[in-house]
């Protein structure tokens, strides 16, 4: 009897969703392959219909009656069947780019596969931590460790492959990439670099650099480790284009106390001088001329900071200040780079205030702090920005008006219930003028309670990122200089040639309109006298947007919920409709057995009466973003109980509002001079809200302009 074919898609694209897992009641686990096939086959359970349940991080099945998010199949039926999943990562996941067997179930379902999808040479079972690079019209890609069928210890010298650009061959990434793996005379992925001694070796980055000399030259750093993953040796190495190999070029003793990284170097022009590679090492910022004479030399490396150089006579970190006691961040040689970490680290020491560090990542909704952790930075013409893809395992997105900075509020794209580390974003596989970006990541068991995923696990998974979905407009700073005896408020657009005059950047605000009603226009008074006029309308002249006073609840609360309530009964999962009409509330649940009465909306809160298996409750309830958080009880114990609700949909821009950080902006009247703040003090009158900035820092590197 053949497999029964099952294809889980995602609802709003139609595209079949990879890594689902589809589970019976017995424990039989199916994932779907990259095209979101199964094939399913089980002697005994085929000719009937059968119960299973559907999970994957990131997306969401309908909620059945028993709460689950399972399906009856229908084996018996002879007809193979499509289920649709709703996505509530931002990030859509697309396909694995790594490894064996990536439509193994289109293909035993006798389905015609992708071109691009035939099985390449190297044997790859799985791969660890991409690294590529343009060079001479074509791509390379590198790998770390890599896992071969023939032993335990496979490639473990840096696997290779080339690629052509999409640019040349008009090729798209959402259906992966068609690796022409680096071989041996078996068909074997290759080490990439040959070192004398033993050891693993690992590259940091990549380079591309025109050496006067010797012309167009890829330049790595590598790094060959111990089984403890310490240094023996550190250095650079160069491509050789007949042996399609790397070869060590220089040992750099310097560089062996590091740890190893995973960098992604980035073009960057200052003024009218060489461009320079800036290396973003978890957002710490190191920067070197782009020649070969320089990247080989640890003492010419920048580190964008405001720590002193280090001097042979001095013990211990010293902050460089100007005469006000500001620190000085700005880039300097014989220092280092602080990341989220490092800075903590100054704070406890009392070097640094908290408003004095240069990173405060935090979640946009929540406010929770951030360590964003590895990733990749790079400019995006679409939105104009520098953009940040980072994390691990919780992937984040977040931009910045230049490469050091501001980071502040950044939004989750996609979750893993896996670690997922070494996330990248490779700008030369954007899309539609970059408003469509693509990103990739190791997934693994790996540092994870999670059973391994077969065929994903030590892979390379492949997610897409439309830049134009309203999630992503996020708080961007707000600058304001001194002209004459007014203040100037404005938002950075390209590269701001008077950051000089910049005193402050007060608050973060939105650069565009978002959502139905959530946000307002502020513009500047035609008459000059520097009053900020707010207006409701979306307006070509808005200075900022800011987010109005009050929430339109209404539209929030309405619409279908996914409850559920943990009292003492099999039933304790339901959906609901709960909608507005003529300034009434109505609450329905979507089966027998729940009946509500005397629901009562104020602002943000609920209460309720639930009469369920002839049990009478009362709920109360907090609305969150996208969320209803409660308690419930009945009698003498009343609220003791917990339930919650999912808006189904998730949080979309229309929550604004429930987004963590938002202050009010007031505008005070003094003579006639106006002034704003969002400290308040008597006279204050609020106009708008917008985001606090959590940092004093004002010296960021606005001469950045990106190498394109």
């Amino acid at each position: 009897m053949p497999a029964f074919g099952i294809r889980i898609v995602d609802e709003n694209t139609g595209q079949g969703i990879p890594m689902v897992a589809l589970e019976t009641l017995h424990s039989v686990v199916y994932h779907t392959d990259n095209s979101g096939y199964i094939a399913f086959y089980e002697p005994g359970l085929m000719k009937q219909k059968l119960y299973a349940q559907l999970s994957s991080a990131g997306y969401r099945y309908t909620q059945d009656q028993f709460g689950k998010q399972g399906v009856v199949l229908d084996l018996a039926g002879g007809r193979d069947t499509i289920l649709s999943m709703t996505r509530t990562n931002l990030a859509e996941r697309l396909c694995r780019l790594t490894g064996t067997g990536k439509y193994v179930h289109q293909r035993a379902l006798g389905l015609k596969v992708p071109q691009a999808s035939a099985a390449p040479k190297g044997g790859i079972l799985g791969q660890d931590s991409n690294l590529a690079a343009k060079y001479k019209g074509k791509v390379l890609w590198i790998w770390g460790d890599s896992f071969l069928p023939q032993s335990y210890y496979g490639n473990f010298s840096v696997s290779g492959a080339w690629s052509s650009l999409p640019s040349t061959d008009s090729w798209s990434a959402k259906e992966g990439i068609n690796y022409q793996y680096i071989v041996n005379s078996k068909g074997q992925s290759r080490p990439m670099i040959k070192l004398k001694q033993q050891g693993y070796v690992w590259f940091d980055w990549l380079m591309n650099i025109s050496d006067e000399r010797l012309g167009e030259q890829l330049v790595a750093k590598y790094a060959r480790v111990d089984a403890f993953f310490g240094n023996y040796e550190r250095g650079l190495a160069l491509f050789d284009d007949e042996a399609d190999t790397f070869k060590k070029y220089k040992e750099v003793s310097t560089w062996l106390p590091e740890g190893h990284e995973c960098i992604h170097p980035f073009l960057v022009r200052q003024d009218e001088t060489e461009p320079y590679y800036y290396l973003a090492s978890e957002l710490a910022m190191s920067r070197i001329s782009s020649s070969l004479d320089a990247v080989v030399r640890p003492e010419r490396y920048e580190q964008f900071s405001c720590l002193l150089p280090a001097t042979k006579s001095e013990n211990g970190e010293k902050v460089e200040r100007d005469e006000i006691g500001q620190p000085i961040y700005k880039w300097r040689r014989n220092t280092k780079a602080l990341n989220y970490r490092g800075e903590s680290d100054l704070v406890e020491k009392g070097l640094l205030a908290q408003s004095e560090k240069l990173l405060h990542t935090r979640d946009v909704w929540s406010g929770e702090p951030i360590d964003v952790g590895r990733g990749s930075v790079s400019w995006n013409a679409y939105r104009k920005r520098w953009i940040m893809i980072g994390g691990k395992q919780d992937i984040w997105y977040g931009e910045a008006d230049t490469p050091v900075g501001p980071w502040i509020y950044l939004q989750k794209v996609a979750s893993h219930n896996q670690f997922f580390y070494n996330p990248v974003h490779h700008a030369f596989l954007d899309e539609e003028r970059g408003s469509r970006i693509y990103f990739e990541g190791t997934f693994t068991k790996f540092f994870s309670q999670e059973p391994p995923i077969p065929r994903y696990d030590y892979n390379q998974l492949q997610y897409g990122l439309s830049l134009d979905h309203p999630d992503l407009i996020l708080p961007v700073p707000v600058y304001v200089s001194e002209s004459q005896r007014e203040k100037r408020f404005s938002l950075r657009k390209g590269t701001l040639e008077n950051s000089a005059s910049i005193q402050e950047i007060p608050f973060f605000a939105l650069d565009r309109k978002i959502g139905k009603d959530a946000t307002i226009a502020v513009i500047s008074s035609a008459d000059g006298s520097g009053k900020l006029v707010a207006r409701s309308e979306n307006t070509a002249d808005a200075l900022f947007y800011g987010i109005k006073p009050a929430c339109a609840y209404t539209d929030l609360w309405q619409g279908n919920w996914d409850m559920d309530i943990a009292f003492r009964s099999f039933d304790n999962s339901v959906s609901l409709a709960l909608k507005s009409d003529d300034g009434s509330w109505y609450l329905t649940a979507s089966k027998e057995g729940y009946q509500f009465d005397g629901l009562q909306i104020d602002g943000d809160s609920l209460s309720v009466e639930l009469l369920h298996e002839e049990t009478k409750y009362t709920l109360i309830g907090k609305l969150g973003p996208g969320t209803i958080k409660g308690r419930f009880g009945k009698g003498d114990e009343l609220f003791q109980g917990k339930w919650t609700a999912m808006k189904k949909g998730g949080k979309t821009a229309e929550w604004i509002c429930f987004s963590s950080g938002l202050v009010p902006l007031y505008e005070y009247n003094k003579n006639g001079v106006y002034h704003y703040s969002t400290q308040y003090s008597d006279g204050g009158r609020m106009i708008c809200k917008v985001w606090e900035n959590p940092s004093s820092v004002i010296n960021y590197d606005f001469g950045a302009v990106p190498v394109e």
